[in-house]
């Protein structure tokens, strides 16, 4: 029932969001079109001004259709709980990689019951709303919900400017009631988010969902342990990789994750080039920051073979990888691949199985050293998690301005530091102090942002801002300090940032191993999630699309689009593989199409 209830919550909300746009927009309008113009030149102004409400309405009526697409998912949801409901008395339904329906708790059990019966491992836990389907559709209302509200936000700002455009004459006024517009839709968003959030806890359902990944984690982390320390080092197969990528520090450590991901994928250990020692980013090596790849095999080969494909090298005992932009007969294991055995439970358990599944090795790369465990131990302390919610910003400034990346400023990040802290006040039922920590490669981002926000607890270390810029980054205390940024974000509530920044990728990518599922507990200022060198990001059309203007695309539903980006105001970008048309399409109307790949199982390894 609590289900059923958060559902209706969700629809009444959604209704509600609808109808105070449609006043508020239908009264300013209409009050713009009867607004004497002032002469004739203003009459020109005037009109061209209309022509753009006019465009503008006509994509306020497809927020409508958008809003009764998502009206209609909804529904669909509360049908798909009756359905698990029922489908609750058929324990065979819900086997599970991780364990047997004898483990699966009954209706009615009280939460306390539920995770009394919770084991160390191997069991699967399993209550109606915490069924695959159920799950799925509630991470899509969430998004859903999300994405109408980039729609409706840019829609209204796209109607500010052009009341702006048309004239001065009723500006203040016009923006006033935008702005009322805005803030009071706003407030509905935040209910409707608040409550979509709080569906996927109901009656215990995240903590049996937390242990069930953490449970995939203790399996994977066994797996890589094991084929790190094959029992005959000098007779295993080999995978060399060259640490010395000619990048910054989280290019590096991608690197070698995808060096790790094909050993992983060909079943061979992975062998840093030179044990590591010859790190360009400390004169100590791999090891003046992290624990060695092997607790066992450390002979490097006297020779290699070139990396040639999965079936050119099986007769090569060691094999040498290229950098992923030199990969030829590039294997099926390539991010954001996941696999096969373990995907049921993931797409089940996790929003974004390709950042989980990465973030495995990520995070077994960037086990701390001793002398690293106690600096980071200091700044965990400085911060004081655990105390009240934080938020991360990661702001990337110096060398990826201009070339890799846009220009944000310190105030569209804390705009959605401040969108987070609403929800989560209502989530909590209580107003929450608001605290942010920032790593960046500027100190005056830090300046400037503890002069323009003086109700924000801020921590910062102004030192590694200092230590990251580019005359000084390859140095032990820059490598110390960008790891500790990275550790830091890992380690807050919620993330914004630019994902054209590999920093905050890598904290994204460790917060699915050490938090469980936080899939959405971001927002990117630029790009989605993405991995260099990735295969194709693609997804399937589940509602179809007419295009409204010639800078859309068609969609029928189980076509498939290649994602170039989403754009954040409601649509995204892509290439339609039926049609080779691209351009942009509602971001509502696709869902994921998973690289789901037969990986090795590692039969021997047990959780």
């Amino acid at each position: 029932m609590a289900a059923f209830s958060a559902l209706g919550k969700l629809t009444i909300l959604a209704l509600a969001v609808w109808i105070l746009l449609l006043v508020y927009i239908s009264g300013v309008l209409v009050k713009m079109q009867t607004t004497p113009s002032g002469g004739s030149e203003g009459s020109g102004v005037a009109a061209e001004a209309l022509q753009r409400i006019d465009q503008a309405t006509k994509d306020i009526e497809r927020l409508r259709k958008q809003n009764e697409d998502l009206k209609r998912l909804l529904v669909e949801s509360s049908r798909n709980v009756a359905d698990n409901l029922a489908a609750d008395k058929d324990p065979s339904k819900h086997d599970s990689l991780l364990g047997h329906p004898k483990n699966i708790p009954r209706l009615g059990e009280k939460p306390t019951d539920i995770l009394g019966k919770i084991q160390p491992a191997g069991a699967v836990y399993q209550v109606a709303h915490l069924s695959p389907q159920h799950d799925q559709l509630r991470r899509k209302v969430e998004n859903g919900v999300l994405e109408l509200f980039f729609h409706y936000s840019s829609q209204l700002r796209h109607l500010t400017k052009t009341a702006r455009d048309a004239g001065p004459q009723n500006v203040p006024e016009t923006e006033k009631a935008f702005k009322n517009a805005i803030d009071s839709a706003s407030a509905h968003f935040y209910a409707l988010m608040a409550d979509a959030q709080k569906l996927g806890e109901v009656d215990g359902a995240g903590t049996l969902r937390d242990r069930r990944l953490q449970n995939l984690t203790n399996l994977m982390q066994k797996r890589i342990k094991a084929l790190q320390n094959p029992p005959d080092c000098a007779n295993a197969r080999k995978l060399l990789c060259n640490l010395n990528k000619g990048c910054g520090f989280g290019c590096q450590l991608h690197h070698v994750a995808y060096c790790f991901v094909i050993a992983y994928g060909t079943e061979r250990t992975l062998i840093l080039q030179n044990d590591g020692r010859e790190w360009r980013y400390s004169s100590q090596g791999w090891t003046a920051a992290f624990l060695p790849v092997s607790d066992s095999c450390f002979d490097g080969p006297a020779s290699a073979n070139p990396w040639i494909s999965i079936e050119g090298n099986k007769n090569h005992q060691v094999v040498s990888l290229p950098i992923v932009d030199g990969l030829s007969g590039r294997p099926p294991y390539l991010p954001q691949s996941f696999p096969k055995d373990l995907a049921d439970d993931l797409v089940h358990l996790h929003g974004d199985p390709p950042a989980w599944f990465i973030g495995q090795f990520v995070s077994y790369l960037m086990r701390s050293s001793p002398k690293l465990e106690k600096w980071l131990g200091e700044a965990e302390s400085r911060i004081r998690f655990g105390e009240d919610p934080i938020v991360g910003l990661q702001v990337r400034r110096t060398d990826k301005v201009g070339t890799e990346a846009a220009f944000h400023a310190v105030d569209e990040y804390i705009a959605w530091v401040e969108h987070w802290f609403a929800i989560e006040s209502l989530k909590q039922g209580k107003q929450l102090k608001k605290r942010i920590f920032i790593a960046t490669d500027d100190p005056k981002v830090v300046v400037e942002a503890k002069e323009k926000y003086k109700d924000y607890e801020i921590f910062a270390d102004p030192s590694i801002a200092t230590s990251a810029q580019m005359s000084s980054r390859y140095s032990d205390d820059s490598l110390f300090g960008v790891i500790t940024d990275i550790r830091m974000l890992s380690k807050c509530d919620y993330l914004v940032c630019t994902f054209s920044s590999q920093v905050c990728r890598l904290a994204y990518e460790l917060m699915q191993v050490d938090r469980g599922d936080a899939a959405s507990w971001f927002h990117s200022l630029d790009d989605i999630y993405y991995y260099g060198g990735q295969q194709g990001h693609e997804q399937e059309v589940i509602i179809s699309h007419t295009p409204s203007n010639e800078r859309e695309i068609e969609l029928r539903v189980g076509d498939v689009v290649g994602v170039a980006g989403n754009h954040w105001d409601g649509f995204s970008k892509g290439r339609n593989s039926r049609t080779g048309q691209v351009g942009l399409y509602p971001s509502y109307k696709v869902k994921e199409k998973w690289r789901i790949v037969d990986f090795p199982s590692y039969p021997n390894v047990k959780v």
